[in-house]
């Protein structure tokens, strides 16, 4: 890594940007699933579970603490579908997910002070149910084929980063105004919205697609937010972020597309031709739980055409055709005085790409 500087990169500074912790994950599972049908077939129910086991060790280097976590969940799913008529499916199911707990490395600094203090050592598992119900259906001679579904997402547990708990005598060194970032269950959130998408075969050679999406993400009523704030009397201090948007989670998307293909004869080789585009849309959205900064909304397009006969093809493409200049994403840096760094998306690029299948 070439310095910026005159003082050279040491062994030490790269520990501290690539971390201070090495992580043992093993997971075992068995999973199962049943299927009932009903009402002369017209109607299916189905029935999964998983069941995982886990064991997790995390080794703090500098510290030279190891401790290890064991966990066990269960996760059902429960689908039910039922065909109003040969063009017409209506489905809803109910579904519980987890991400696993883990372990908090301990802070090189707290190693003199018995590491974190026995309750933030580690963290339990994030847990959802997600509802969905939906409907599929085709029309006009299955030319046009149409999805709808509404969902609603109960997220309880959160592991949300924060602000560690001094231990007892620890005193913060000079430079350094607040404790060591940690994971912790503290909150909850919601998520509910529809989304839509379709087929519409226009003619023999044309097909449209289509969709979109509209969704509120919000942190429950009572979370804490700490990452922002330093420490206030020993304690961690922090806002409450309940109502806020979760981070990187745009309420709106669009899309929309065409694939154009032409059969024709290359003397007396058959080929095909193909155009086709696409243009994407994102709303806004937030890149930290304060809702402070935001991404802006982008429109992206994307164009491609090919020729292809027997097992080689040639493609021509272009991704963001209007060499749209756009943040595609940003980190937040939590420090005293909180910093965004934005990641610019990729400008216009186009290619040329051949292939053979054999």
């Amino acid at each position: 890594i070439p310095s910026l500087s005159a003082t050279p990169v040491t062994t030490a500074d790269l520990r501290i940007i690539a971390g201070d912790t090495i992580t043992d994950v093993r997971t075992k599972a068995i999973f199962g699933a049943a299927r009932l049908k009903f009402l002369d077939g017209k109607a299916r129910l189905g029935l999964e579970g998983r069941y995982s086991w886990e064991d997790k060790t995390v080794l703090s280097v500098t510290a030279k603490v190891s401790r290890g976590l064991k966990t066990g969940y269960f996760n059902p799913r429960i689908t039910l579908d039922y065909d109003l008529n040969d063009n017409t499916l209506i489905y809803a199911s109910a579904a519980n997910g987890t991400k696993a707990g883990g372990v908090n490395a301990d802070p090189a600094i707290y190693a003199p002070f018995g590491g974190l203090i026995a309750s933030e050592r580690s963290f339990g598992p994030d847990k959802n149910w997600t509802y969905e119900l939906g409907t599929k259906t085709r029309l006009f001679d299955s030319r046009l084929q149409l999805e709808f579904n509404a969902f609603y997402v109960d997220l309880s547990s959160l592991q949300i980063n924060t602000l560690s708990t001094p231990p007892p005598g620890f005193i913060l060194p000079p430079g350094i105004d607040r404790a060591p970032t940690i994971l912790l269950n503290l909150g909850g959130a919601t998520i509910k919205g529809v989304e839509f998408q379709g087929q519409f075969q226009a003619l023999p050679s044309l097909s449209l697609t289509f969709g979109g999406s509209y969704q509120s993400a919000k942190y429950n009523a009572g979370v804490l937010g700490t990452r922002t704030l330093a420490i206030c009397d020993g304690k961690a201090c922090g806002q409450f972020i309940g109502g806020n948007e979760l981070q990187r989670s745009p309420a709106t998307k669009l899309f929309g597309g065409f694939v154009f293909t032409q059969p024709f004869t290359m003397g007396s080789r058959a080929a095909t031709f193909t155009l086709q585009g696409d243009v994407a849309y994102q709303g806004k959205q937030y890149v930290d739980e304060t809702n402070t900064s935001t991404i802006g909304s982008r429109t992206l397009v994307n164009m491609s055409t090919s020729l292809a006969s027997g097992p080689f093809s040639m493609k021509l493409w272009v991704k963001n055709l209007t060499n749209l200049n756009y943040v595609s994403s940003g980190i937040f840096g939590p420090f005293t005085t909180s910093f965004y760094t934005p990641i610019a998306g990729q400008r216009r690029t186009f290619g040329l790409t051949l292939a053979a299948d054999f």
